[in-house]
């Protein structure tokens, strides 16, 4: 029976809420972690409301079953059922919101007398009405739009369109709760849900060794120790690491949250879950060792640390080191123009000569960015360009057409074989161009690492367009995400970005308009450079012995 104390309780805690109303599918059991109250309670409009906790914001970091998702789903519900709150909750891709709603929610709903009770009359897999409010489930393959939510759930952010995710606050403009919790598995370091996290306060779970009383962050270096074979042991234990006495998930379960920045405790929670907080050490450790089954998954999956194996070396300290020269400006060459879209147009112009391409222009433009590069289009004799088609699609597809396709409007797909693939339609006189972005991008990287793009100093200093350009490219890093099939191991490599990257596209699309060598083969002297006296230049960077080709 529940009783007006456990309503009471209800209302006041997600956790109880959810054990009192909710009845978990396929006869899962309610279980209590100690480490899970903290987390069902970030958030919480009830202590919002009564002025004990003021953050709003929250970020976990974390590894597969740890219970993340029943506990979104739960503090979605106890926000709605309890506080009327609108909540938009987002996930990667279409057939997410799916399965989650068909294999989790749905059957929430349908084993809950409470909720069910409470079910209005919109019931579909993308919106639901429970009491007064709205939970809208959005894909991040497009930009959400036409809705107001109280709070918005950010499921596995880090495979969801970074672009599209960033505006889902947007959706909380007009309300005057403006909650946010985003949780995931992580990937690369710096990216998605670490790099939220490493804005939080941090929390980790901090346990204390029942032998020498150190407290500690568990490690898997070093809290782990193996006896026997390392695909057969004998033995696998969780270790202090000072004292190296055992430890247990039991002890662990007397640890406390503890924030490695205080100081942000009130404006943004972050919370780190790893498996070693409730896993059996020996199962953990055949987990790391399973050879269907990979390091980087391992770390990601079980850890909750971000991994990866396919990084770039490539960042803003390389480049200025690796890719200035001094009296390396191009005396003529072919140009050609690649332009990025999306809240500005960023233009990036190259000129090319042999196997040797100088980046002579760089810029972001947030106003008028249309009207610059229809200056520069007037200005300069190109031989081709590659401008990106979306979002201003019609803006991208009227200058294809005024200049005869001269300027190609390109999108990204995985689906074709080769780097890129050029087609044209006669009737509008638009040539298209798809390319596959991740082997594109690993295209322009290793151009770049074998000294064949470059930046010219002026007169020994680096242009202020060249270092902004230098910081777009340091922001992309490599990925290898790696999936297990009934044939092996298969690779994927996905270029992510863990800040501004809209220059590093346009240079890729000039990139390509060069490859396809464009209409105009002629060459030309590019007018935009600074007058310099190029006989009192002196060679700024070698490049580590390399040194730039002019033919």
């Amino acid at each position: 029976m529940i009783t007006q104390q456990l309503k009471d309780q209800a209302t006041r805690d997600p956790m109880a809420f959810g054990m009192t109303y909710i009845t978990l599918p396929n006869n899962i059991k309610w279980e209590y972690r100690q480490w899970l109250p903290e987390i069902y309670n970030s958030i919480n409009p009830y202590n919002i409301q009564n002025g004990t906790d003021r953050c709003r914001k929250a970020t976990i970091i974390k590894s597969t079953q740890s219970g993340l998702t029943t506990a979104g789903l739960v503090k979605t519900l106890h926000m709605m059922a309890e506080f009327d709150l609108n909540v938009a909750y987002s996930l990667p891709r279409d057939q997410d919101v799916i399965d989650l709603v068909r294999a989790k929610l749905n059957p929430i709903v349908r084993n809950s007398p409470y909720i069910q009770g409470l079910l209005g009359n919109v019931d579909a897999v993308k919106m639901k009405q429970i009491g007064s409010s709205f939970l809208y489930f959005m894909s991040m393959t497009t930009e959400p739009r036409m809705l107001s939510a109280d709070a918005i759930m950010n499921d596995e952010i880090d495979l969801s369109d970074p672009n599209n995710l960033a505006t889902m606050p947007n959706r909380m403009d007009d309300s005057d709760w403006k909650l946010t919790l985003n949780y995931s598995t992580p990937t690369i370091k710096g990216y998605g849900v670490d790099a939220l996290y490493a804005k939080s306060c941090q929390y980790e779970w901090m346990v204390k060794c029942p032998h020498c009383g150190l407290q500690q962050v568990l490690d898997w270096g070093r809290n782990i120790e193996i006896k026997g074979m390392k695909l057969n042991p004998d033995e696998a234990r969780y270790v202090c690491r000072k004292c190296r006495g055992t430890m247990t998930v039991e002890d662990f379960a007397k640890g406390e949250w503890v924030a490695q920045v205080p100081d942000l405790v009130n404006f943004h929670k972050g919370y780190h879950i790893s498996q070693m907080m409730f896993y059996d050490p020996f199962d953990l450790y055949l987990h790391s060792v399973d050879p269907n089954s990979s390091v980087q998954e391992f770390y990601r999956k079980r850890l909750g640390v971000p991994y990866s194996s396919g990084n770039t070396d490539i960042n803003y300290d390389w480049l200025m080191d690796n890719a200035v020269y001094d009296d390396a400006e191009l005396d003529e060459g072919r140009l050609y123009i690649g332009v990025d879209q999306a809240n500005t147009i960023s233009i990036v112009i190259i000129m090319v000569k042999g196997d040797s391409i100088e980046v002579v222009f760089a810029e972001e433009f947030e106003n008028d960015g249309w009207l610059e590069l229809d200056r520069l289009l007037n200005k300069h004799r190109f031989s081709g360009g590659v401008i990106d088609a979306d979002p201003n699609r019609n803006t991208a597809t009227n200058i294809s057409k005024n200049t005869d396709g001269l300027i190609k409007i390109a999108d990204y797909h995985t689906r074709i074989k080769a780097l890129y693939k050029v087609t044209r339609d006669e009737e509008k006189k638009v040539e298209h161009v798809t390319i596959r972005r991740s082997q594109a991008f690993d295209n322009l990287m290793e151009k770049i690492k074998e000294g064949n793009i470059y930046v010219s100093s002026e007169e020994g200093r680096v242009p202020d367009w060249a270092r902004l350009l230098f910081t777009h490219i340091g922001n992309l890093r490599r990925d290898v995400e790696e999936n297990n099939t009934a044939l092996g191991t298969e690779q994927k490599i996905t270029w992510r970005h863990v800040g501004p990257d809209h220059l590093a596209h346009a240079l890729l699309y000039a990139l390509i308009a060069s490859f396809e060598g464009g209409k105009n083969q002629f060459h030309v002297r590019y007018s935009g450079r600074k007058d310099s006296d190029k006989k009192d230049k002196k060679k700024l960077k070698k490049g580590k012995g390399r040194s730039v080709r002019i033919r």
